[in-house]
């Protein structure tokens, strides 16, 4: 990995995202690099943001957790330092074990496994979606979040930056072309979940969520 990144910095890339603090003993001191805070880098409050450009980042990316309320006063503070999310495959855990092994499909080897997705369904109704990824299991809601109808609102409260994320399902260049369009244009996407827009972070809100 190491040698990747610094055949790329030699190759002239100079924007970088990151996405855990890790990543920074990858890039040297990044003074000459323009460097992004990726989203699990939680940024759900102006120290968070304050403490990440400390560290060298030019820009910060919203949490998909956050909710309306908690962004309309912190995107103002932010400014076009911020970036928000508003299409994205949010992964709910990425584990190093196996579950297509506890159904029987996990052949051992890694090169050659056919596992590809997998659908579970929770006791109280909650769908899930396991996608193998080398051995990784990546655990989505079965719905990508999508606050496409919020387009305008965001703008409205001081957003600048954008984000549309077209990662882990089998997503087209048609499909992503024709999803590209509606975000922009601010239209519903059907079989999509706005996440915790409404209620926030609220403990409260969450317990009285139907």
């Amino acid at each position: 990995l190491r040698e990747r990144i610094e055949r790329l910095r030699q190759a002239g890339y100079g924007r970088w995202e990151v996405a855990n603090l890790a990543g920074l003993s990858y890039l040297g001191d990044g003074r000459d690099l323009d460097l992004a805070a990726g989203w699990p880098l939680y940024v759900l409050n102006r120290l968070a943001a304050e403490a990440l450009r400390a560290l060298g980042f030019s820009s910060v990316t919203c949490s998909p957790e956050d909710g309306r309320d908690n962004l309309a006063a912190l995107l103002p503070a932010l400014g076009p330092t911020a970036r928000v999310i508003v299409y994205q495959d949010t992964p709910l855990a990425i584990s190093a074990v196996c579950a297509f092994a506890s159904a029987g499909t996990c052949t051992g080897k890694r090169d050659e496994c056919p596992a590809g997705t997998m659908q579970l369904e929770s006791r109280r109704g909650d769908r899930l979606i396991v996608i193998n990824d080398h051995c990784q299991s990546i655990v989505l809601n079965h719905a990508p979040l999508c606050w496409s109808r919020h387009v305008d609102e965001l703008v409205g409260m001081g957003a600048r930056r954008l984000r549309a994320e077209f990662a882990w399902r089998g997503y087209t260049p048609a499909t992503v072309a024709g999803l590209w369009e509606r975000l922009r244009r601010g239209e519903p996407i059907d079989q999509t979940h706005e996440a915790n827009w409404k209620r926030g972070l609220s403990p409260t809100a969450a317990a009285t969520e139907p």
